[in-house]
């Protein structure tokens, strides 16, 4: 169980959940389905459930254990297992931390009472799920998309963010994206050289995504 008051502020920051009622709130509040659980670095694992980062980061990686394809970055208050949560194969993602993480874990239980109960959380986690598949449409094309500039773009684009860190090292990043490391540094200098981001060691700021996608998609 969670303090009200506390599930209220994490939930207030992530736009499916934060227009639940008072009563929805109490509901998850009392539920032993609702916990705030602390994660050492490593692989996380958490069965059927949505999950909120509310401290640390991690990483959601591809399925394939033998080649670590970084697909998203998750800082607090990033969800994930969404889809996982209706799946007969459970958890569809790697989720992987570096730094430790604390969660906000809502289970399959009380996900399906809350959804059966609130017909606009219904649609707007219907909203959510469409916003990961076209994620990872543009995701899958940033492997395909020709250019190392248009790979790039594509991938700092997909990030969703205007200010990140390099999940890797520069070399990770050309094995992920399969350019060599010396046109990926083309593909940055030509990206900043167009006032489109700013590279600083591993910080990254997209100065104008709409610009990034308009030129490079």
């Amino acid at each position: 169980m969670v303090d009200k008051h506390l599930l209220k502020s994490i939930l207030a920051r992530v736009p499916l959940l934060s227009p639940l009622c008072e009563e929805e709130l109490s509901l998850l509040s009392d539920s032993e389905d609702c916990l705030l659980v602390t994660a050492e670095r490593g692989e996380l694992h958490v069965g059927r459930a949505l999950c909120i980062l509310t401290d640390g980061s991690a990483q959601i990686l591809s399925s394939d254990p033998d080649r670590n394809v970084v697909l998203r970055t998750l800082t607090p208050p990033d969800m994930f297992g969404a889809a996982s949560l209706f799946s007969d194969k459970g958890e569809l993602s790697r989720i992987i931390t570096d730094t430790g993480a604390t969660l906000l874990v809502l289970s399959e239980g009380i996900m399906r009472t809350l959804l059966e109960r609130d017909r606009a959380l219904m649609y707007r986690y219907l909203s959510f799920l469409a916003g990961r598949v076209e994620f990872l449409n543009r995701k899958i094309r940033c492997f395909t998309a020709g250019s190392a500039e248009r790979r790039l773009a594509l991938w700092l684009a997909g990030e969703q963010k205007e200010h990140f860190c390099l999940p890797g090292s520069l070399t990770t990043l050309a094995d992920m994206l399969n350019v060599g490391r010396a046109s990926l540094y083309r593909a940055f200098d030509r990206l900043s050289a167009e006032g489109l981001i700013e590279k600083n060691g591993r910080e990254i700021i997209v100065t104008d995504r709409d610009a990034l996608l308009k030129q490079y998609e």
